[in-house]
């Protein structure tokens, strides 16, 4: 289902952004619907990837929200990354901007994407 999805949406958006405007925008669509895709599994309790469900147990031992968490979840990681990559290959291979605003906002946008529709689409899932 998942490769269907992904192929009908390729599809329907067949465009390659020209300039740096679209480029931006294209980002924070993708940050946008990555933050409800996150949301919504995580918020109706189904089994998250291992880095999800690891930072939602965190959340929950801490009592903190878990766009919160994954903010530091995913910063330390690329923390990590980036001297991992300064000391074995002496240079930053394979980093951009786009990875570090994910990590920056992501989480913050999983917050508000939770505070207005996370109860409504769990209500729609799985009724009262």
């Amino acid at each position: 289902m998942m490769g269907i999805l992904v192929d009908f949406l390729s599809a329907l958006f067949m465009f390659a952004p020209t300039n740096m405007f679209q480029q931006v925008i294209l980002m924070l669509l993708g940050l946008v619907v990555t933050a409800v895709g996150v949301s919504t599994v995580v918020g109706m309790d189904i089994v998250s990837n291992a880095p999800d469900g690891l930072v939602q147990s965190i959340a929950d031992s801490l009592g903190e929200r878990f766009g919160s968490v994954k903010v530091i979840f995913d910063t330390s990681h690329i923390a990590a990354s980036l001297l991992l990559s300064i000391c074995a290959l002496g240079n930053l291979a394979g980093f951009g901007l786009t990875i570090v605003v994910s990590a920056l906002f992501l989480g913050h946008v999983i917050n508000v994407v939770n505070r207005f529709l996370q109860q409504p689409l769990y209500v729609l899932a799985f009724g009262n």
